[in-house]
C-alpha cells in the first residue's frame, strides 16, 4: 500500500494492526517482558532469540512475531532479545521481524520456516541478523521512462515507476543492501549455494511486469555461465526460484531479458542447477 505522511499514533496502530493479523491473533502486542498471557488459547511453547545489525549491533524495539493459530509478538529488548509465547504446536511455523517498527531504523523485515516449536521451546543459538537500511535508491515516483537504480557493489534493478506498488508506511523510498551469506537469517535451502544475497525493500511491494536485475559476481563466474536467481517467499519463509540469467561479457551477474523479479525482497543467485 501506499500511505501518505501519517501522525504518529494512526501510524502505530496501523503498525500493531499489521503485526497482529499476522500472527493470527486479537491481541495487541506487548513489550517485552509484560506481555499477559493470552486468553484465547492454552499455553504453549516459548520461541526465543536476538536480533542484531550487520555490525553484531542489538536491534531494539522491533516487532518479532511467530505465525501459529494464536501467539503474543515480542519487541527486542535493549540486548536484541526476545521471547515469543504461548506458541501452540503444530502448523507450520514461521519467524517474522518487521524491521519499519525498530529504534534507530528503518531495518530490513525478515521472515524465515523453522521446526522445532511441537516438541517444546525454540531457542535459536545464533543471532537473527537484519541491516540496517541506509543510501535509499535514486528512485523517482513519477518518472515515466525505465529507471536503473544502481548500488555502489554492482546491484541494479530496472524499473518502471508505473509498476511499482510499494507496501510501506510513509514516503516510499527504496533499498538494496548486500548481506553476507554467512549473516543471512536461516533461510535454509538453498541459502548454501548462493553466491551473493541482497534485501530489496520495501518488503512485499509488488511489480506489474518482470524487473531487470544485475548482481556482482565475486566468485568470478565465466561469462556465459546460466544462473539460477532465487527470492523469499515472505508468506512460506522460505527461498524460491525468481528468474534466469546469466553472466554478461563485463562479468556482471543479469537476468534474462525475458525475465526478471515481481516483488522487493530477498533475493540472490547461485549457478543453474547447483
Amino acid at each position: 500500500m501506499v500511505l501518505a505522511r501519517l501522525p504518529l499514533r494512526r501510524f502505530l496502530v496501523l503498525v500493531s494492526a499489521t503485526v497482529v493479523a499476522a500472527c493470527g491473533s486479537s491481541r495487541e502486542p506487548g513489550a517485552t517482558g509484560d506481555a499477559s498471557p493470552n486468553t484465547e488459547a492454552p499455553a504453549g511453547h516459548v520461541v526465543r532469540g536476538s536480533v542484531v545489525d550487520l555490525d553484531g549491533a542489538p536491534v531494539v524495539n522491533i516487532y518479532v512475531t511467530v505465525s501459529t493459530d494464536f501467539c503474543i509478538p515480542d519487541r527486542t529488548a535493549p540486548t536484541g532479545t526476545f521471547a515469543v509465547r504461548d506458541v501452540r504446536a503444530g502448523g507450520s511455523k514461521r519467524l517474522i521481524a518487521y524491521g519499519p517498527t525498530a529504534s534507530g531504523g528503518p531495518y530490513a523485515s525478515l521472515a524465515f520456516a523453522f521446526a522445532g516449536a511441537d516438541s517444546g521451546d525454540v531457542d535459536f543459538p545464533n543471532p537473527i541478523v537484519t541491516p540496517r537500511l541506509v543510501n535509499p535508491l535514486p528512485y523517482d515516483a513519477s518518472a515515466t521512462m525505465p529507471q536503473r537504480l544502481a548500488t555502489a557493489d554492482d546491484f541494479a534493478i530496472t524499473l518502471r515507476a508505473e509498476d511499482l506498488r510499494v507496501e510501506g508506511f510513509g514516503d516510499p523510498k527504496l533499498f538494496a543492501i548486500r548481506v553476507p551469506i554467512e549473516k543471512a537469517p536461516p533461510f535454509g535451502d538453498p541459502l548454501s549455494r548462493l553466491h551473493v544475497l541482497y534485501v530489496v525493500e520495501p518488503l512485499q511491494s509488488t511489480l506489474a511486469r518482470p524487473a531487470k536485475i544485475e548482481m556482482p559476481n565475486p566468485k568470478g563466474l565465466a561469462a556465459g555461465a546460466r544462473v539460477d536467481f532465487f527470492k523469499l517467499d515472505y508468506l512460506r519463509g522460505v527461498l524460491v526460484p525468481a528468474a534466469k540469467g546469466f553472466v554478461r561479457d563485463d562479468g556482471i551477474i543479469v537476468s534474462d531479458d525475458d525475465s526478471g523479479v515481481t516483488e522487493l525482497t530477498w533475493l540472490g543467485f547461485a549457478p543453474a542447477g547447483a
